[in-house]
């Protein structure tokens, strides 16, 4: 249950608010979704992982809205790290969606990888970090990386070896 402000039915905390605008997300992200999103990080504009949560839902919206154009996703993501410079989150989801969205960006992603993985990222910044050392024709030290993480028995990082000693992110294929 929620801590909600008296009268409002807002949270007063943020894991409620995370509980209320983090994962799972809803198969359907609305306005009420993003409004909601908002006024958490108004409320609590130190939590990484409210900024994040803000991000993931700009993110699944579909189609922007005016108010929340796909900018904002990278504007959430860099507000997360200002928030909590330490914290892996927002350095991992930032760098992921640079590598993602921005083909002239990757060098600048790579940075935000190698910093969230310094920061003790999750399996997922390990995966684009390997997958972007494949791709500028890196394929060792990216197998190194992955071979060598804290997640080697997880099933994303075992499925970007396979991808990467078959050659599948090899530019000169």
């Amino acid at each position: 249950m929620d801590a909600d402000t008296p009268g409002t039915g807002e949270p007063t905390d943020v894991p409620s608010w995370f509980a209320r605008i983090g994962p799972p997300y809803p198969a359907i992200v609305g306005r009420e979704h993003l409004e909601a999103a908002d006024a958490a990080v108004a409320a609590f504009p130190n939590a990484a992982v409210l900024w994040v949560a803000r991000g993931d839902l700009i993110q699944l919206l579909g189609a922007p809205l005016t108010r929340w154009p796909t900018s904002e996703i990278e504007r959430s993501y860099a507000r997360a790290i200002d928030a909590e410079p330490d914290n892996a989150i927002g350095y991992e989801e930032l760098g992921i969606w640079l590598d993602l969205m921005y083909e002239d960006r990757r060098d600048e992603a790579a940075g935000i990888l190698d910093d969230a993985i310094l920061r003790g990222a999750g399996p997922h910044a390990y995966v684009a970090r390997a997958r972007l050392h494949a791709e500028a024709g890196e394929a060792q030290p990216g197998l190194m990386l992955l071979r060598q993480s804290p997640f080697a028995d997880h099933e994303a990082i075992l499925e970007m070896i396979r991808e990467i000693e078959r050659g599948d992110w090899n530019p000169d294929s």
